[in-house]
């Protein structure tokens, strides 16, 4: 059995955003990461080829955007995005967000940044 501590998880700068990023060695089938969305900050719109994402909001609102439609998300509510579909994640709110997003399969080089 392994527990997650997401308080004792080191937190990283991704450019204006706070992740803390979670693996378990030798475990490679998925990656947990819990990121502080800053306020009237939006993510880059990205696509990931093999990767499957599930994003669980644990407060806030945030906007997923995905192929241009958009859902606004609160807390405990859970958003799916599948392997080649454009999408981002936006708080237009004046508060700070706090999301989780279990991907998988683990794959760190398979995010395709998208100007559009």
């Amino acid at each position: 059995m392994k527990v997650l501590r997401l308080t004792e998880i080191p937190i990283k700068e991704f450019g204006r955003e706070k992740r803390a990023y979670y693996f378990i060695e030798g475990f490679d089938r998925f990656e947990i990461v819990k990121t502080d969305i800053p306020p009237h900050h939006s993510q880059p719109m990205h696509m990931h080829r093999t990767v499957v994402e599930a994003t669980y909001v644990i407060d806030g609102r945030i906007v997923a955007i995905e192929d241009g439609e958009e859902q606004t998300l609160g807390s405990g509510d859970v958003v799916f995005f599948m392997p080649n579909r454009k999408h981002t994640l936006v708080n237009r709110e004046k508060n700070t967000a706090h999301i989780i997003t279990v991907k998988s399969p683990r794959s760190p080089s398979d995010k395709l940044i998208s100007s559009t």
